[in-house]
Parts: C-alpha cells; structure tokens; sequence
C-alpha cells in the first residue's frame, strides 16, 4: 500500500486475463486465521496472462534476471489463489480491473474498462484474511501473553509464525504471502541515524522510538524469541501499512486484518488544491476512486466478505485508489513511508496535555502576586472544568479502552491526551476553552488594566493580554507556534529551498514545494521585517515547556532533541545508546540504508518532507495572528 498518482505508471507489467490482454498507456468476522477453508489454487496457468507497458527491448527482455521471473510467478500464482478461493472482480475474463507492477517494483490495481460509480469492483472473503482475533483454541495453546499484547503484536506475531510455518508450501496462505513487500520503506526499518535525526519533531521521536522498543521487546516475549528484532520490525512495518479494521461492539476497532489482494489498492485522499497559505479559505479535494465495506452473508449458506466499489466513475487504464483515512502526517510517515501532498488533516502538537498547556499560561501571561492564592486556583479549577467539557473523545473512548491491553491503552490515551494545532490554523477545543477561562479571570483581577498603565514601560516583563478574548487565544497559539519553530535547528526557509530543488530535479510537484518557497518566504519575512525578528511578542521571563513532557527545558537552536525514555527493556537501552554514538545497530548484517535512498531521492527526502509540513503549519497559525 503506497501514495501513487492517478494513473498506472507508463511502464509497467499488468495481471490479467487473456481476453483483456492489451497494450493501454466486525466482531462479525468468524474463523481463526488457519481456517480449513482456504483452498490451494487449481487454476490453468494459461487462463492468465503477462502484459507489458510499454515493451521491453528484446536485449532487455532476454537478459530479465531470475529473481523477476520468479517475482512474476509468485503475482500469477497469487491469482490463481484468489481465484480458487472465491475473489470475486479480479482473474476472469470479465473482470474490469487487474493487477498491476511498475519497474520500480511498486504495484497495484488498474482498471481495465470503464467502471461507473457505485458499481462493486471486487468481493474477498473474509475467512481469507489474516486477523488479530484470539479464540479459545489460541488461548488454550499459547496462555495469555499473546491476549496482553497490543493487537500489532498479535498480528504481527501470525504472520511470522505463518511464514515460518509455510516454508515449505505448506500454509495455505503461501500465495498470499509469497507476494508481501520485502521492505517497507518505514523509518522503522529504512531509516539511519542521520535521518531520525533530520526529523526534527520531538513527539514524532517519540513515537519512532516507541516502535523500535516494541520490537524489541516482541522479540524478548514467550512466543516471540524464536524471531528477531529484524523479522518483528518487518512485521510490525507490514501490519500497520497493510491492516484495515472492522468495528467493535463496543465502538472502536474491533478486529483488525490483512485482506488479500484489497491491501494492495494505494492511497489517494483529501488534498489541499489552493495556493499555499490560503488558510483562510483553503480548498479540498478528495481524489480516492474506491471505497470498501465488510457485507454480511446473503443467505444461511454465505459467508461475510469485503467489498469494493467504485465512489465515481473511474476511466479504462486509471489506477485504483483507495483513502487510507483522514489521517494526520505522522501516520503515513511512521508507518506507511510517504507524506501525502498537502494533507489538509495534518496536525501539529503544541503541548503535551491540558495540565502542560495551563502551566504553560501561567508562566507566560500572569505575574506572580496579581490574584490572590485562592482566587488564583480557583481560576485553574474553572480552566480544567472548561477544557473537561470539550473533551469529548476521551470520554468516547473509554469503553474502548477498558478490552484492550493495558500498555496499548496507555499509548491511546497519551495521544488523545496532546493538544494539537490542525493544518489551516484549527486549534483543539480544550485549549481555547481553558485559556478563554484563564483570560477572563485574569481581567477580572484587573492584570489588564495593570498592563495598560504600563505600557511601554521598559519593566514589564509579561505579554499583554490582548484586546479580547478571540485576539488573546490567537496571540497565545501564535507565540507558542515560535516556540516550537525556535526549537527545531533548521528554518523552514532553508527545507522549502532544499525540496523545491528536489521538485524541480525530479520533474514533479504534487507538493508544489517551489509555490510554498515563495509563499513562505515572503510572509515570513514580512513577519520578521514587523516585528524584529521571530518575536510576536515580548518573551516570557520562564522557558516554555517542551512538547513532549513538559518539564520546563527548551532546546537550543543547535542542540537535537533528546532521545526520550521508551522502558526499561535492556535491549532497546543498547540500541538506543548505538544510535545515539552513531553506530550501526549489531547484527544488522549490513549497511544502514537510511541514507542511501532510491535512484531518484525520495527516501532521503522524506524526513525534510514531513518536517516541512509541521513548520508550514506552525507558521500559518502565527501569520494568521498577525492578519
């Protein structure tokens, strides 16, 4: 599963069948992951047939590798398999889509002839995917560790055990597995230290640091010693790209699953199409061709399976798209490897929790000594109360929480926890409620009055409060936006100039890094022409709080946020303590490929990507202060 463009890449091999051989430019889920019920492909082999786009030269075409082939027999087989197995839309002569694989390797699902909106496309069923579910059977066999894991765990633990148990042919979902990516390119597995470094963001740390420590420790479980770090990381990277999930009966996800052939559909979402920096009035599009749903059995003798149908007509020789969900930055980056172009649901956070946000306030907007102890704590009860009341999502989740493992649970909760700041200057409900509580009390006390007597005294030390309580929220986020710019070592001038380069070496611009350049850099100077500098106002006598924690400490403009604590596991404090010397993790068996990228850059590119859309969006929020 990948971010690709619209149409098929120009050379490509296509899947089909004979006849459309031509050349063109959830608690519902039943079944244990080793039903019975699977059956090994019987299908002719003449029934399917290679289509190249264009042809390859006759020099090219004799000398392809051994390892292509192979490639090549593995997709027919996987065809075959899904045919055998039921897969409705796809192998037949009357299938309207077929797989496709592009030179570089990537693949997908292109259409074949023209499919209206509303028709279903494709139809899998669900007793051939791979799921997290534990039954008795399971539980009985392998005790209770495997339930206490986080549901990655779990699936990412299956799929090892299948692959180690099919290596002989054996499973009958060898097919399928046989044609899983080798690599995906997640900073999990294919980024060096160098470029975890280039990151920039510290919450996004934290989190790649989460998942190399959950590695690590699967690796160290009852039933996961017998794989290594290297085969969990690989794992982990292909569940969390590859699983869709069905609902729980208490709401959230309920099982989660690898549905064959369906998790081979790459992304298209909402993209922004306005100019850059039109967040006043931004513009989205949606531009995914295909949705899926899970259908029950259409009578005593069915059986549930997933559906695919088309959300407009799609053209003969478009590629299928499918939106992985409205879904911020981090996702795609940590676990898909990609940034989507111009996510228009991107976020960035500014504090940790409402109690680092408060404090925060505190420190920058209220001199000790204007309100009395108790009016004081008073005014904080008030701003926790208010900012409680527009917590709606914790208080949703909290039935979802309660069966689900104890430290995957604590992972949710600490992500719900952030306050975040939404591409286009949208700020968390929370925030504006506990600091529209804390302005209101400080007018009360008279600090603004207090500060209008000392204007342009050289003794004032706090920020002034503002005119109303709309303009203090905006100058608050906005101040706190430069803060966190000031943290991150590289400006976002110098990143816009490096990927607008990049853009116009490759010859392509989703992105459309060059327009950005020149937004950015004219706004942002102007900015700094009216105010001296990346000041919006005077600075607070107390640094603000990091992102992440909260513990009062800023990092300087040159230093690299530090590596945050992921547990106690001995192995992860060894691989931390390598990557932070700058050593290459033992028993790689190899050389980092964080840096080397593919021929054309992208993945070297990536980290300058992803921190790149944080700044643009910190940045939108200040110059929206400054309209």
């Amino acid at each position: 599963m990948n971010s690709v463009a619209a149409a098929a890449p120009s050379a490509a091999r296509v899947y089909a069948p004979a006849s459309l051989a031509r050349p063109c430019s959830h608690h519902a889920v039943h079944g244990s992951c080793r039903s019975p019920n699977v059956r090994s492909h019987r299908q002719p082999l003449s029934r399917l047939t290679l289509v190249r786009q264009p042809r390859r030269p006759a020099v090219a075409a004799a000398a392809q590798s051994q390892a292509e082939q192979q490639q090549e027999s593995q997709l027919q087989s996987f065809l075959r398999w899904l045919i055998a197995n039921g897969v409705e839309g796809v192998g037949t002569a009357d299938s309207k889509v077929a797989l496709y694989e592009g030179e570089g390797g990537e693949r997908g699902v292109l259409s074949m002839a023209p499919i209206a909106g509303g028709e279903a496309v494709m139809r899998i069923p669900l007793r051939l995917a791979i799921t997290d579910a534990v039954d008795e059977e399971d539980e009985a066999q392998q005790g209770s560790w495997e339930v206490e894991q986080p549901w990655s765990i779990r699936l990412a633990g299956r799929l090892l055990c299948m692959l180690a148990e099919g290596a002989g042919s054996a499973s009958p979902w060898q097919p399928y597995l046989q044609v899983l990516p080798a690599a995906v390119p997640s900073p999990l597995t294919a980024f060096g230290w160098e470029d975890v470094r280039a990151i920039e963001y510290p919450p996004m740390r934290k989190e790649l640091d989460h998942a190399t420590w959950l590695a690590a420790s699967a690796a160290q479980l009852p039933g996961g010693r017998r794989f290594s770090r290297e085969q969990w990381e690989w794992a982990l990277c292909v569940v969390h790209s590859r699983t869709f999930g069905a609902p729980g009966r208490r709401g959230g996800v309920g099982v989660r699953m690898l549905v064959p052939l369906i998790d081979m559909l790459n992304h298209a979402g909402d993209y922004l199409t306005s100019p850059p920096g039109a967040s006043l009035e931004p513009t989205v599009q949606a531009f995914d061709s295909v949705r899926w749903e899970l259908r029950p059995p259409a009578g005593p003798e069915g059986e549930w399976h997933m559906e695919v149908t088309a959300t407009r007509d799609i053209a003969a020789g478009e590629e299928l798209l499918l939106s992985y969900g409205e879904r911020s930055n981090d996702d795609f980056f940590l676990h898909y490897g990609f940034v989507p172009p111009r996510n228009p649901h991107d976020d960035v956070a500014l504090f940790t929790d409402i109690e680092s946000c408060i404090d925060w306030w505190l420190d920058r907007y209220l001199p000790p000594g204007v309100m009395p102890p108790a009016a004081l704590q008073a005014a904080i009860n008030a701003a926790y109360s208010a900012a409680e009341d527009q917590d709606t999502a914790s208080g949703a989740a909290e039935a979802v929480l309660a069966v689900v493992p104890e430290a995957e649970a604590e992972v949710i909760r600490a992500g719900l926890a952030r306050i975040k700041l939404s591409a286009g200057g949208m700020v968390d409900g929370r925030l504006f409620a506990a600091y529209r509580t804390l302005y209101d009390a400080a007018c009360a006390a008279g600090l603004q009055q207090q500060q209008a007597g000392q204007e342009g005294s050289q003794g004032q030390q706090q920020p002034a409060l503002g005119g109303s309580w709309g303009q203090h929220v905006q100058l608050a986020v906005a101040a706190r936006c430069l803060e966190i710019l000031q943290s991150m070592p590289t400006p976002l001038a110098t990143d816009l100039d490096r990927l607008a380069a990049w853009e116009q070496q490759a010859g392509e611009a989703p992105h459309r890094w060059a327009e950005a350049q020149a937004h950015y850099s004219a706004a942002v100077a102007a900015h700094e022409a009216r105010h001296g500098g990346l000041q919006i106002a005077p600075a607070a006598a107390q640094p603000a709080p990091a992102v992440e924690g909260g513990s009062g400490r800023t990092e300087s403009a040159s230093a690299e946020p530090a590596l945050l604590d992921a547990g106690t596991d001995a192995a992860l404090a060894q691989l931390l303590l390598q990557q932070a010397q700058g050593q290459a993790p033992s028993g790689d068996g190899g050389e980092g490929n964080g840096s080397a990228g593919t021929a054309d850059g992208r993945s070297s590119m990536l980290p300058f990507m992803y921190r790149a859309y944080k700044k643009m969006a910190l940045w939108d929020a200040v110059l929206l202060a400054d309209q």
